[in-house]
């Protein structure tokens, strides 16, 4: 299965991007490109919500292709709720956070899409 991704409300403010089992950074880079245009339109600031429940492992290679990925950010991007990291993209995200901690606003972690839109509304209303 792809990557699949789209509006999370009907505001579209906020994006679901759903991650399957098994995925390649060749169709993440290609996820990413499509978002940052679709995302670009849009006047507001959008929010994006990344769902791995259903995948419990990440590629090889992800030093290098994480950065990739974060150069493809849009810059009307708010929060990235991360939900339900596969272990290895926990290790990576509490990395960069020791790294930068004032990423960790930026990408904040749920373990329910429930929790992640209750993240994005909280920061909607603190730049609100």
């Amino acid at each position: 299965m792809p990557i699949v991704h789209g509006w999370a409300n009907p505001e579209q403010t906020v994006v679901r991007v759903v991650y399957p089992e098994r995925w390649n950074w060749t169709e993440c880079l290609k996820t990413h490109i499509e978002l940052r245009e679709i995302v670009s339109r849009r006047p507001e600031v959008v929010y994006m919500i990344v769902d791995f429940s259903k995948s419990p492992n990440i590629p090889a290679d992800a030093m290098s292709m994480i950065n990739k990925v974060l150069a493809l950010l849009p810059e009307n991007l708010g929060a990235v709720v991360l939900m339900n990291m596969p272990p290895m993209a926990w290790v990576f995200r509490r990395v960069i956070i020791r790294l930068k901690p004032e990423l960790a606003s930026r990408f904040p972690e749920a373990t329910s899409f429930e929790e992640a839109m209750s993240i994005v509304n909280a920061q909607r209303e603190r730049i609100a």
